[in-house]
């Protein structure tokens, strides 16, 4: 008798399978845009504003505009070219299907084809995820800019790895005001990269320098958390942004030193040493949220699906996490994002409407088809023995 090859478990044909996974990600965008259209967004006005002064030749400067800057400046030329929001709208269902086929990719690279078809199908198939494409939002791009750079980093390698990696990690810096988890990403990747490579030296003089260059920038830094009122979040408890139902209780009353209007770094470390049991129910709150994906105000049979939906996501994702084992450099830049994200949120807030965990849900999702994979080699062996 044959013995069939474990990456080819019952002769599926795979061209098949990459039309069905086109029809699926067509079919899910017409369906958004025939029962949303372009949807309404309250930050619009804002990146069209910012995109309109790019245009007169001037750069926005008010509020955070300079860390929406990517997001802007792509508006600006669909606008240029005459498109209109109708064009930002195409333009982003377009690479959102580049994105998928890129995590097929990705997959295919970390595990076999399976996985890359696995991950690209829940991905395009998601509604949660492929709506963003409908919205004049940077969560879109941000989604597919991660997935992009993903792809560069850990499956290209000379010349592609650095220009295309080092233009992707410059974009997603400058979309979205928490894009500084991507350079941040890939520095702590290296730090792994060359630690498992023998070369614990240069990773010490690494540190030193970067310890070195992140107190240069404090200045920087505290001027970004205090535009996002990160204390004022603290003090009021903040668990899910807009949702005041959720908010936690402060115990006593705010130390003095956090109101000493020194530098926003300094506030805010004088607020976790005061109050460090608060502070870590509060990171404890904000990360259930994070990670739940469901919300009190969503309806009842909405979190039901969703959480039928996460639960064995995150299951064969930890699988798939522990048994990478050693192989970390082969998968660790998607995973330190992941972190990085769920981090920022835990200093922040959960978003009202779960967009801060669906960024990273495409990643997540890529981990969960290699616990797929693993489930199927089981079976697959398991039928094997019985023959």
């Amino acid at each position: 008798m044959k013995r069939l090859s474990k990456f080819d478990f019952s002769v599926v044909n795979q061209q098949t399978l990459m039309i069905g996974l086109v029809a699926l990600w067509a079919t899910m965008q017409l369906w958004l845009f025939y029962t949303g259209g372009i949807r309404p967004a309250g930050d619009a006005g804002r990146y069209i504003g910012a995109a309109e002064v790019l245009l007169s030749g001037h750069l926005p400067t008010s509020g955070k505009a300079m860390s929406y800057l990517a997001y802007d400046g792509f508006i600006a030329i669909i606008l240029g070219l005459g498109w209109g929001q109708a064009g930002v709208i195409l333009i982003q269902v377009l690479v959102s299907g580049v994105a998928a086929y890129t995590l097929y990719l990705l997959g295919t690279h970390l595990y076999d084809w399976r996985a890359g078809f696995v991950a690209a199908f829940l991905y395009a198939g998601f509604p949660d995820l492929q709506k963003w494409n409908f919205y004049i939002l940077t969560e879109s791009l941000f989604i597919a800019t991660l997935i992009l750079t993903s792809y560069v980093i850990l499956a290209r390698t000379g010349w592609q790895r650095i220009l295309f990696g080092g233009l992707l990690v410059l974009l997603a810096t400058f979309l979205r005001p928490n894009g500084f988890i991507v350079p941040l990403a890939l520095f702590l990747y290296v730090l792994v990269w060359l630690w498992q490579d023998g070369k614990r030296h240069l990773v010490v003089g690494i540190i030193v320098v970067a310890v070195i260059m992140l107190s240069v920038a404090s200045i920087w830094i505290g001027g970004m958390l205090s535009k996002e009122h990160v204390l004022d979040h603290y003090i009021e408890g903040t668990v899910i942004w807009g949702h005041p139902e959720s908010t936690l209780t402060m115990p006593g009353s705010i130390p003095d030193c956090s109101q000493s209007k020194a530098s926003p770094l300094f506030e805010i470390a004088c607020f976790v040493v005061a109050k460090p049991l608060y502070f870590i129910k509060l990171v404890g709150m904000k990360l259930f949220y994070f990670f739940l994906l469901a919300r009190p105000y969503y309806s009842v049979p909405h979190n039901v699906i969703v959480l039928l939906f996460l639960l064995p996501v995150y299951t064969l994702a930890i699988i798939a996490w522990f048994r990478g084992g050693r192989e970390f450099v082969r998968w660790g830049f998607a995973a330190i994002v992941i972190f990085l994200q769920a981090l920022v949120v835990s200093f922040t807030f959960a978003d009202w409407d779960s967009r801060h965990l669906e960024v990273v849900l495409p990643l997540i999702l890529l981990f969960t088809s290699g616990g797929v994979v693993w489930i199927m080699d089981i079976v697959y062996d398991n039928k094997l023995r019985n023959l």
